[in-house]
């Protein structure tokens, strides 16, 4: 180049493009975590959940207490929030559905500590663990091929951010084009 100045502002977005990277890495690798952390949480409370079927069953008087863990979903929150990546509709999908279970799947974890609302909370949790912790380990894995995609600078940003609409009725509100 010619230009000094334009030396300079080249270098500095080299600069900002390498710290965004690596914010973004450390962010994708933090929802890994998260997810990781959701799948364990998962099979603690089912491990839980069996234990107290087999006091039950035994008629014992005293049953294992119940897990104080939740399920986290800060991370999964701020990727839907600011789409720092892109990834597919499809999955994006994913997220808003794992997360809204996850709201759900903790509100119930709080019932499950109220004798009047245990069985009831216990068979909930019952029923919907397996989904759930299929669709987070099918997101563990999507975030995981993203991540080392993106690390490596084979990542490929769309040109236009994806929509995730929740009705597909809501597409004669945004005029938009397919």
């Amino acid at each position: 180049s010619d230009s000094s100045v334009a030396d300079f502002l080249q270098l500095k977005n080299i600069d900002i493009l390498a710290y965004e990277k690596a914010a973004n890495l450390k962010k994708l690798s933090a929802l890994i975590s998260e997810l990781s952390y959701n799948i364990n949480t998962t099979h603690a409370i089912q491990g839980t959940i069996k234990q107290k079927e087999q006091v039950r069953k035994e008629g014992r008087l005293s049953e294992p207490s119940f897990s104080s863990r939740r399920f986290g979903n800060i991370c999964l929150e701020l990727l839907l929030s600011t789409y720092y990546v892109t990834i597919s509709q499809e999955f994006l999908q994913l997220m808003w559905t794992v997360t809204e279970a996850i709201k759900l799947l903790n509100i119930t974890l709080e019932l499950w500590t109220n004798p009047a609302f245990e069985k009831s909370a216990e068979e909930k949790l019952k029923s919907a663990l397996p989904d759930y912790e299929e669709a987070t380990i099918d997101l563990l894995k999507v975030m995981s091929e993203v991540r080392d995609v993106y690390a490596s600078d084979n990542y490929q940003e769309p040109k236009e951010p994806v929509i995730v609409l929740a009705s597909p009725e809501h597409k004669e509100y945004l005029k938009l084009v397919e």
